[in-house]
């Protein structure tokens, strides 16, 4: 050290804090060397932060003046020299080496997005120990203002941690989305935006499948290949990914197997993650209807649904020419292919199937997915559920309670149509 810092001091325009960051600069066989190659350093956008951080500290006791002594304490104090890396290197990192061999094409892809319209141009020059939520609150803010809504914010701040967190050694994220500045007003909206996402039932989706019969522009291939599609959607909850990887060997008698799943770049690769390896049972009234159809439709080996040159299906394909000028014309909400996978969580929970028994079948990881699922459910479908049917229960109870307390139906022709179903009398 003792070289170094002499050699330094050579220099008029280099100090001892110079020889502490750039150990290298040994090497120099001349001052005229070490000044230009420090003058190039220093050009770097951290250096003049942590040189005012280094030298507040010096200063409160510099005691005998010696450049080695304040060095000396500034280790045995722990102080961490910061990265030189900024948000740029990171980036770098994680385009060619993590995403590459951690990642889905799709997953990729979404990323891509992200750093390119809203990371990039804000953050490159930013060096990575700067990254504080504090900077990142004021990000947000400034995002919010152009219009984008807390969850775009959170997505793309989701892609910022995995960067950051790719390229750095100790898999450290700077930053917690916990300590994100959203108004309690703004918490509460988007939970209950979540709450409102459009489903389509099985009813929705024979009507879906009755008005893609009359669409010409589809063709009688197009038109037979949508019906099939949306018939299986509704009862099996597979998302757009795992109907448009379905082979037919995936089909067997009341069930369909899933492993695979195509990508939004139409790439079929895994599934997105353990739980959705999974065999989906279809035994109940909606999804035998829907495996007859799909076993008429299955003729050829390979993919079930697939495009003019046996290529995978586009969603946006499928959105613009089928699912869209049907739902139009029926006065349906226009939404994505999801819609079907959240009508099917809603009444396998609203047939009283076992929580866990649907979140095997929708290939969910957590319960709180499956809840999130159900969401609000419409007032048409809670008022079906509140009437009561002539033949229901809930008559065959009344009427065992009054029979209990002696008192003789009103109605002779109730009594007549309500034992034959129930044998009410074999309980008295």
């Amino acid at each position: 050290m003792s070289s170094r810092v002499s050699c330094a001091n050579a220099a008029s325009d280099v100090t001892a804090l110079d020889v502490f960051m750039f150990p290298e600069q040994s090497k120099c066989k001349t001052t005229r060397d070490l000044s230009q190659m420090l003058g190039k350093r220093r050009t770097r956008p951290w250096i003049s932060s942590f040189r005012e951080t280094f030298r507040s500290y010096c200063n409160e006791d510099r005691g005998g003046g010696e450049e080695d002594a304040v060095l000396g304490r500034t280790k045995r104090a722990s102080f961490t020299v910061p990265s030189s890396k900024v948000f740029a290197d990171a980036v770098k990192h994680y385009r060619e080496v993590f995403a590459h061999r951690m990642l889905r094409t799709s997953t990729f892809s979404v990323a891509e997005g992200h750093l390119k319209t809203h990371l990039e141009t804000d953050w490159n020059n930013v060096p990575v120990d700067h990254i504080t939520i504090e900077r990142v609150n004021e990000w947000a803010w400034k995002k919010r203002k152009q219009g984008l809504s807390w969850v775009t914010v959170k997505n793309i701040l989701s892609t910022m941690q995995r960067v950051l967190s790719s390229s750095s050694k100790d898999q450290r994220v700077p930053f917690s989305q916990d300590g994100l500045a959203i108004p309690e007003k703004d918490k509460l909206r988007m939970r209950i935006e979540s709450r409102e996402n459009v489903s389509y039932s099985w009813e929705h989706a024979l009507q879906i499948v009755e008005h893609i019969k009359t669409m010409d522009t589809l063709g009688a291939t197009g038109r037979e290949q949508y019906s099939a599609l949306f018939l299986l959607a509704a009862p099996s909850g597979l998302s757009i990914g795992e109907l448009l990887a379905l082979r037919k060997d995936d089909i067997g008698e009341n069930a369909i197997r899933v492993d695979e799943s195509v990508d939004c770049a139409g790439v079929i690769g895994p599934c997105k993650n353990v739980a959705a390896y999974r065999t989906v049972v279809l035994a109940d009234q909606e999804g035998q209807t829907a495996m007859k159809m799909l076993r008429r439709f299955a003729k050829h080996d390979g993919l079930v649904f697939h495009s003019k040159n046996n290529g995978t299906l586009a969603e946006t394909t499928i959105l613009t020419q089928g699912l869209h000028p049907a739902v139009k014309a029926l006065g349906l909400p226009t939404v994505r292919m999801h819609a079907f996978r959240r009508g099917c969580n809603r009444r396998w929970e609203l047939a009283r199937i076992s929580s866990a028994v649907i979140r095997q079948q929708m290939g969910h990881a957590t319960a709180d997915m499956t809840a999130l699922y159900t969401g609000e459910i419409p007032v048409k479908q809670v008022t079906k559920h509140f009437q009561l049917e002539p033949n229901g229960a809930a008559e065959t109870a009344f009427y065992l309670l009054e029979r209990a307390m002696g008192i003789e139906p009103t109605s002779e022709a109730w009594e007549a149509s309500i034992l034959p179903l129930y044998d009410a009398r074999s309980f008295l």
